[in-house]
């Protein structure tokens, strides 16, 4: 009986265990998303950044959108004093792919928009 017990465990164990790690990394990379209220408590605390005492008096860093092109390659907005930066990051490095002033919330309008196919305009 503890024989059995014992063989479950060791099977059970590391299969469970290896689930989670498996989850975790699948969210760092960006394939599985977080639940959004876990997500919220996580932005709210700071994380991914150091903490909330890290940032500078005066400065703030947005991520606004973010696009998975395909594994490993992503499109960032990012918001920084006023501006919006776009970056493409892969493995390779970042690149910025554009700035410009950031909008106003009430003439907000998106910076990727989708591609029309068929007729020009």
């Amino acid at each position: 009986m503890i024989a059995d017990f014992l063989l479950r465990l060791l099977v059970a164990l590391p299969l469970v265990l290896g689930l989670a790690v498996g989850a975790l990394l699948l969210m760092r990379r960006g394939w599985l998303p977080l639940p959004a209220e876990l997500a919220a408590r996580w932005r709210a605390a700071g994380a991914g950044r150091g903490g909330a005492s890290a940032e500078p008096c005066g400065s703030r860093l947005d991520i606004v959108a973010s696009r998975m092109l395909q594994p490993g390659v992503r499109v960032v907005l990012l918001r920084h004093a006023g501006r919006d930066h776009l970056l493409a990051v892969s493995p390779q490095g970042v690149t910025v792919l554009g700035s410009e002033p950031a909008p106003t919330e009430a003439v907000a309008e998106p910076l990727l928009r989708p591609v029309r196919s068929g007729a020009a305009a």
